[in-house]
């Protein structure tokens, strides 16, 4: 069994066998971040559809610079373009536009002293992800991928063939001390055998999670809307 097809069997089993650890309201493969690409993300979407009325008139091609400025606004506290500036590393040129383009939207605020801050109405979309890496052999290529979807991910987990239940034991400790998940899956007997479970993540980027939750928003909005079931992307 090659690594698509071990993917492929344990993303089923995901869909066939909701449980605590395994329930998300969507399943999708391969979705782009900042920090690579997870084999599989699965998707809790309670708070994913709040201010998503607004947020989905943004082209995602303009998602990436939006993100980042979104990712220094707040609630309550105007922020002086500036200090966006100094933050984000972007030109004043776009910060001010893409700052009025969101006032237009609804989605900020500008004051009479030309700061910003998140409208009073709206509210950021979120997605609760938990990341899987899926590996064959190499453990130590798997946690060093997992560990950067940390950035946005409140769960991450590697998997693995059963047969690799000595080796993951033998250096368990590296998966505690990181708080990754170490998962065996069993593609033949559909099983899963779980060696670590993490605690949940509070070391997320508010920048990655804002990239990810409205890229998942802008890039399968029509998929989030048919069902509270799970899909999966191949």
């Amino acid at each position: 069994m090659n690594e698509a097809e071990f993917g492929n069997s344990f993303a089923k089993y995901i869909k066939s066998n909701p449980s605590y650890y395994f329930s998300y309201d969507m399943v999708y493969k391969e979705v782009e971040s900042f920090q690579g690409i997870p084999d599989y993300l699965g998707i809790n979407m309670s708070n994913l559809y709040r201010g998503s009325e607004k947020t989905m008139q943004i082209p995602l091609a303009r998602w990436h610079t939006i993100s980042i400025l979104l990712a220094f606004m707040k609630k309550k506290q105007f922020r002086t373009v500036d200090y966006i500036i100094k933050n984000t590393g972007l030109s004043k040129k776009i910060v001010i536009k893409d700052l009025n383009y969101l006032c237009r939207l609804g989605i900020c605020e500008k004051n009479d002293m030309g700061n910003y801050k998140f409208a009073s109405n709206f509210e950021m979309p979120i997605a609760h992800i938990h990341s899987f890496e899926l590996k064959m052999s190499n453990w130590k290529r798997a946690l060093f991928q997992a560990v950067r979807y940390k950035t946005f991910s409140e769960y991450v987990s590697i998997v693995m063939p059963i047969e690799k239940e000595r080796v993951l034991l033998q250096n368990i400790e590296s998966f505690k001390m990181c708080n990754v998940g170490a998962l065996l899956f069993d593609a033949q007997n559909l099983e899963i055998k779980i060696l670590y479970r993490p605690q949940k993540n509070t070391t997320i980027s508010v920048q990655h999670l804002y990239y990810m939750s409205g890229k998942l928003l802008l890039e399968h909005h029509s998929d989030l809307q048919v069902s509270s079931n799970i899909q999966i992307e191949f």
